[in-house]
């Protein structure tokens, strides 16, 4: 069905539609839609079918097709087909045929048709659109198939994916009368560009995965819950950001749009979908057994269920989210008992009880009997929170707890509290059970309960208190295993001895240790080690699905491989890493988690010297991790951020970010990383002197804690920060305890600042901007124009300034102090405009013409950039304009 034939089924609904629902952007079809007009365009097509799924925007792109060749006053006319009136023959066309033709006399018909569209000599043929042609009689389909045929029109027809349609509508493709164009369902990203050109702002990651997911990538049911999460404020903006909370709002507009796209259904089917609906997912053997193979055939074929294989076993699902949702909502609470039983009792559902009952965990909720047992719901619980549903953590740990204590349901609570940013709650749950850390639960709780102290209360001691055990076996378990991760992030712990913990003395310690010894490593620039004990931990992570605090173990692997990969220069494994690990966020339930992933989309950015982009995302986990921070990387985000600010120039807004971290953090290991960032913030105020010591107590602090690599690069802030004769010599030291290349290419920066020599640092820049580390080749590049302005050589340094001015420009506009002592000698947009014509050959005179200046004028501004250029002649411009081409 059409998306006008939607629009019209639901107009008739209470609430009237709103205006701006018809005025949403026209996303992921520009090419689509150049596509039909060039087709149009063609002397060998005078037709294009536009096919796809409903709600794919057929409807929408045939509109704009019209809209554009309106603009050369095409006649155009529309026909639609409807289900009502392919019983009724040439009932769509008959709008077009002039009155008093014969309407039984086909012949007679189609001459009156003809003549009506005889455009006459030197007019553009008139344009047909057939919306739903799958739905056209025969005799309609005739009509236009000889319209086509004999060219005396141009048409543009939409037919519903999969749908069956008359012969002679498809022989419009098949004969090659028409060329197709395919729709699909809009991808995320185009969902994203979708809805931030609608609320005219950023939507979070989770926001556009969500209602990705719940439309499908249908752009009509996208539209409808969009506008009806805006009249709730289901989707509202926060810190500047637009978020979504909760389920779809099944206006009665909504659930007519999803009936309307689901059609005509029978019983049988419907029972069906409605079996799926509550359980959301079914081995094919048993929806078969319950239902019919002809009805989930049926089903499939329709695309309202997808079947795919889950390891060796087929499984069935609703094939829209919102379809399962209506479907629900509109179910007989007898029935849906009913079903529950029946589900019950099917073997796959017994089966997930047994091996993995969080798969089931809403059913078991409601089912109240077997195999929805205490222990059962604790496991599911347990799973739950691995699999970062803590929400639904909570409900099946309150329902197991329902039946009388339980270690294991009260585990469970504990970590879902905690993650669902309610630490007193979580103590007061996990304090007031007997700990029994002689026994594999006991110290599960105590897991929890010690990371909510430290990262949750702030309670730093008292977690110290519960973590002391004995350790006579010189192996770990889980409880020490995260004793050392927190000691790590309390600053506790000198990293110059080795920082990897004991050797994990069980399953469910690996991961901790694993974590343990990818942050120590990481900080200590150890970066190839730390690689490889990160995938230990996910390795040890994918062996687990119910581990305690195994969420906690992910999000930490996630910052501590992305820090380790960025203080080792690795830009572009830290990018792909970055994308790689949150999109596997992203495929797991909303959680604090989501935060943390967009912490380390922005620490790639950043060091990729994208600051829009690390700015937004930075925003979206400063956001997010201000709710809940259930690592206590927020004040990392929060330095990250300042930094982004000072690096753009915004100073009153790096000061800002940095007045609200607090003071009294549990975690302390990335204090350098705020002292790195006040520093950048007092360059940008231009208070270089204050900015320079502010590095050098980063330094300081990474060194006391035995940062190797945190403090190398605080030395080498606090050198281009003008410190350079002060810190050369020891970031020497550190780059050769560390080891690797781009220690070495730090500490090379360094020395040839210190001695002025131009080409080493043009050396340093090449390489800076080879590896993607944008940031520091501009400021490696300006460093470089300083030295070879100070040796004489005017044609050099204008090529590294321009260089740099280039890096800065694509980066987003970045400033530091290396930069702004560029300003005498960067180009200004009409000296850009200027050197760029004339180095295209254009003369002085044509150039004055083209900006409407007189000679003179144009001859002093080239005369500017000769002196800014250090070149003294019209055919060198080319070359060194070279320099401040695109990155």
């Amino acid at each position: 069905m059409s998306e006008i034939a939607v629009e019209h089924r639901y107009a008739a609904c209470t609430d009237p539609l709103p205006h701006a629902i018809r005025r949403w952007p026209f996303v992921d079809r520009d090419h689509k839609l150049a596509t039909v007009l060039a087709e149009l365009s063609d002397t060998d097509v005078s037709a294009v079918v536009v096919s796809g799924p409903g709600g794919s925007g057929r409807t929408r792109l045939a509109r704009e097709a019209v809209a554009a060749l309106d603009q050369g006053n095409r006649r155009t006319e529309w026909v639609t087909g409807t289900r009502a009136a392919s019983a009724i023959p040439l009932e769509a066309v008959a709008h077009l045929v002039p009155p008093g033709a014969a309407a039984t006399d086909t012949t007679a018909m189609w001459q009156a048709l003809a003549a009506a569209f005889d455009a006459g000599p030197g007019q553009p043929r008139p344009l047909i659109v057939v919306d739903d042609a799958h739905l056209l009689d025969d005799v309609s389909a005739a009509l236009v198939h000889k319209l086509v045929l004999t060219r005396m029109a141009d048409a543009v027809v939409t037919v519903l994916g999969g749908a069956r349609a008359p012969d002679l509508v498809k022989a419009l493709w098949h004969d090659g009368l028409a060329a197709q164009v395919e729709l699909r369902p809009l991808a995320l990203s185009h969902v994203t560009e979708l809805l931030t050109a609608r609320l005219g702002g950023r939507p979070t990651s989770r926001t556009c995965q969500e209602l990705h997911e719940a439309s499908a990538g249908n752009a009509v049911l996208l539209r409808e819950v969009v506008e009806a999460g805006l009249q709730v404020s289901r989707l509202d903006r926060y810190d500047e950001l637009w978020q979504w909370d909760g389920d779809p709002v099944l206006t009665d507009r909504l659930c007519e749009v999803v009936r309307t796209l689901m059609g005509d259904i029978g019983d049988d089917e419907r029972a069906t979908m409605e079996l799926l609906a509550l359980i959301g997912e079914l081995e094919l053997p048993d929806l078969v057994a319950l239902s019919s193979s002809d009805v989930v055939a049926a089903l499939e074929r329709r695309g309202l269920v997808t079947v795919q294989t889950d390891g060796q076993r087929p499984v069935a699902r609703v094939a829209r989210p919102l379809d399962a949702k209506v479907l629900c909502a509109a179910m007989p609470h007898s029935a849906a008992s009913d079903f529950r039983t029946r589900l019950a009792s099917t073997q796959c559902v017994r089966r997930w009880a047994r091996e993995n009952p969080a798969r089931i965990g809403p059913l078991l909720l409601e089912l109240g009997v077997s195999p929805a047992d205490p222990p059962v719901l604790a496991r599911a619980a347990a799973e739950a929170n691995a699999r970062s549903d803590s929400r639904l953590a909570e409900r099946l740990a309150r329902a197991a707890l329902e039946h009388g204590p339980s270690v294991a349901a009260q585990t469970a609570l504990a970590e879902a509290l905690r993650w669902l940013a309610d630490p007193e709650q979580a103590e007061a749950v996990a304090g007031g059970t007997p700990m029994q850390r002689h026994l594999p639960e006991g110290r599960s709780l105590a897991v929890t309960r010690m990371l909510n102290l430290m990262l949750g209360l702030g309670r730093w001691d008292d977690a110290l208190a519960l973590a002391r055990t004995d350790r006579s076996s010189g192996g770990a378990d889980a409880l020490t295993g995260a004793e050392s991760l927190l000691r790590m992030l309390s600053g506790d712990v000198d990293l110059s001895a080795d920082p990897r913990p004991d050797p994990p003395a069980t399953h469910a310690a690996a991961p901790w240790t694993s974590l343990a010894s990818t942050l120590g490593l990481g900080l200590l620039g150890r970066a190839d080690e730390a690689v490889v004990a990160a995938k230990r931990g996910w390795a040890a992570l994918e062996a687990s699905t119910s581990d305690t605090e195994s969420q906690s173990v992910r999000a930490g692997l996630l910052v501590a491989e992305l820090l380790a990969l960025d203080l080792d220069g690795r830009v572009n494994r830290l990018e792909a890493r970055a994308v790689e690990l949150h999109e596997r966020t992203m495929a797991r339930p909303r959680s604090a988690a989501d935060a943390v992933a967009a912490l380390g989309q922005g620490l790639a950015a950043l060091a990729a010297g994208r600051l829009q982009d690390a700015e937004h995302w930075l925003a979206e986990a400063a956001s997010g991790l201000s709710a809940c921070d259930p690592l206590g990387v927020l004040a990392l985000c929060q330095a990250k951020q300042a930094e982004v600010q000072a690096l753009r120039g915004e100073k009153s807004s790096a000061e800002a970010i940095l007045l609200g971290v607090p003071s009294d953090r549990a975690v302390r290991c990335f204090d350098a990383e705020l002292l790195l960032a006040q520093a950048w913030t007092a360059a940008t105020a231009g208070r270089e002197r204050e900015a320079g010591r502010l590095a050098l107590s980063a330094a300081l602090t990474a060194g006391e804690a035995g940062q190797l690599a945190l403090e190398g690069r605080s030395l080498h802030t606090a050198a281009r920060l003008g410190r350079v004769g002060t810190v050369a010599g020891r970031l020497r030291e550190v780059a050769t305890d560390i080891g690797g290349t781009f220690a070495g290419l730090l500490a090379a920066q360094a020395d040839a600042a210190v001695r002025g020599l131009g080409e080493q640092l043009d050396d340093v820049a090449a390489e800076f901007r080879l590896r993607g580390l944008r940031v520091l080749a501009a400021d490696a590049a300006a460093q470089a124009a300083a030295a070879h302005r100070a040796a004489g050589h005017r044609r050099r340094a204008a090529a590294s300034g321009a260089l740099a001015v280039g890096l800065a420009r694509a980066a987003g506009g970045l400033t530091t102090p290396a930069l702004s002592r560029l300003s005498p000698y960067a180009l200004s947009r009409r000296e850009q405009q200027i050197a760029a014509w004339a180095a295209e050959g254009l003369s002085n005179h044509a150039i004055a013409e083209r900006l409407v200046l007189s000679v003179r004028t144009v001859e002093t501004h080239l005369a500017h950039v000769y002196d800014k250029l250090g070149i003294n002649s019209r055919a060198a411009l080319e070359t060194a304009l070279a320099a401040d081409g695109p990155w």
